[in-house]
């Protein structure tokens, strides 16, 4: 506390001002001790010397009181908070000025580093996408974040936050089980757990996992219960595909083992001795694998293409070069059910190709053409047509007669296929027409 003239000289102060005011006078009038304090305007802006409440109430303007930054000797800097008052003599002249400066120091602090932490607490509560709300049960009041709002399907702030408008948007088949819980645990005192739908407007299903404390009164009684929500939906969709995902690789599996099986057990029938049965075999597997490989490598939503099926079969084999035409549209989705066994026979066809025919005889050509068309029931069609010509008759049945059993007998049972197979003067002439995936149409891709 001090007294000031009108010079801005204390003439009356307490040991704590003397710490403030080490010369005896105040910012405005001592260019030297006027760098210790610093004090911004409501805008934020830099206050001048002048401007502090001192300054003014030395010129009679009884200001309000300024939190003003002071620097100590050490150099540490505190806060203040700095209250003036002119002294009015009996003419009416401005004598002087009543002085106090609070050390607020601890408390400004103290506010700011709450204020940090609910800046924090409110980043990492909508970065996490946390619903709060705090339930006075007394008087019925409800405080929701703006997340719950949003959670529940509200707009922030359309609605006054209350039991009701949170049951309300409770899915209908989960209302029942959801206030028995709620209600168990304020019976108990136990914390409130539960996941549950929330329905919005616009049939949206939205899944909510709550947590929620209750508190109590002397008596027992609840009279207040906080918590908190997340949105699990994500979560919930990605386990149910896991799911999918792992029981269709338990079909697959089993699928693919039949497969094996029946590969194995028809090379055995056509094979002379076990070095013939081990070449054949491991041809087989290799095809086998190639198409697991494509299919690994797409997710739930994609398909294989016919164009790149049957280059990964060509580019498998030592044929010779340039000796095969392709031609068709690119991007004819296939669907999963029929790649492994299509595969299969062109793994056949080209094996035969290879060691009998088009592309292991000298000038002798391969063409392989494909279509897409709607079938008579109205469903996209591939029309496959694989064509020797050249080739020095007589020929060998592709496979001993596996691979034609493939497509002569295979495809059709397997996949409701046509097939032809036919071997002509200069070569096989095989045709195959097999359901392809809806989202191919005539024309599909780029010739």
């Amino acid at each position: 506390v001090a007294i000031l003239d009108g010079e801005g000289r204390s003439v009356m102060a307490n040991d704590e001002m003397r710490r403030f005011l080490p010369h005896g006078l105040i910012a405005a009038r001592d260019p030297v001790q006027a760098v210790r304090w610093t004090g911004r305007d409501a805008e934020g802006d830099l206050l001048a010397p002048g401007d502090y409440p001192s300054a003014r109430a030395l010129r009679g303007d009884a200001a309000p009181g300024r939190d003003l930054l002071f620097r100590q000797d050490d150099g540490r800097e505190v806060w203040t908070h700095v209250l003036s008052r002119p002294i009015v003599e009996e003419d009416g002249r401005v004598g002087g000025a009543f002085t106090v400066v609070l050390d607020i120091d601890r408390q400004k602090r103290g506010e700011e580093a709450v204020r940090r932490s609910e800046e924090r607490l409110r980043s990492a509560i909508e970065v996490g996408r946390v619903g709060l709300w705090d339930w006075d049960i007394a008087t019925g009041d409800i405080q929701w974040s703006d997340e719950h709002y949003r959670m529940e399907g509200y707009a922030v702030g359309a609605v006054k936050p209350s039991y009701e408008a949170w049951l309300a948007r409770v899915h209908p088949d989960d209302r029942e089980a959801t206030e028995a819980v709620l209600r168990d645990a304020m019976a108990t005192g136990r914390d409130y757990v539960h996941e549950f739908r929330a329905l919005h407007p616009d049939g949206t299903v939205r899944w909510l996992d709550a947590r929620g404390r209750f508190f109590y009164d002397e008596a027992g009684r609840p009279v207040r219960m906080v918590g908190a929500m997340t949105d699990t939906t994500e979560r919930r969709t990605a386990a149910e595909r896991q799911k999918t995902l792992v029981a269709e690789l338990q079909h697959r599996t089993r699928n693919l083992l039949a497969v094996v099986r029946s590969l194995a057990d028809k090379t055995i029938r056509t094979s002379d001795d076990l070095p013939s049965f081990r070449e054949r075999f491991r041809d087989r597997l290799d095809a086998l694998g190639r198409v697991q490989a494509l299919l690994s490598r797409l997710d739930e939503h994609d398909r294989v293409t016919f164009d790149e099926l049957i280059r990964d079969e060509l580019s498998a084999l030592d044929g010779e070069p340039g000796r095969t035409l392709l031609t068709g549209p690119e991007g004819v989705r296939l669907r999963s059910s029929s790649v492994q066994a299509l595969a299969l026979a062109l793994h056949e066809l080209a094996t035969n190709a290879v060691k009998y025919g088009a592309l292991g005889q000298p000038g002798a050509r391969l063409a392989i053409g494909w279509s897409v068309a709607r079938g008579d029931d109205g469903k996209p069609w591939l029309h496959v047509d694989w064509r020797e010509s050249g080739v020095a008759m007589p020929q060998a049945p592709i496979g001993r007669g596996q691979g034609r059993e493939l497509i002569e007998r295979a495809l059709p049972y397997q996949l409701d296929a046509r097939t032809t197979y036919a071997l002509g003067p200069d070569g096989v002439h095989c045709t195959i027409a097999v359901p392809v995936s809806e989202t191919t149409g005539e024309g599909a891709g780029h010739g």
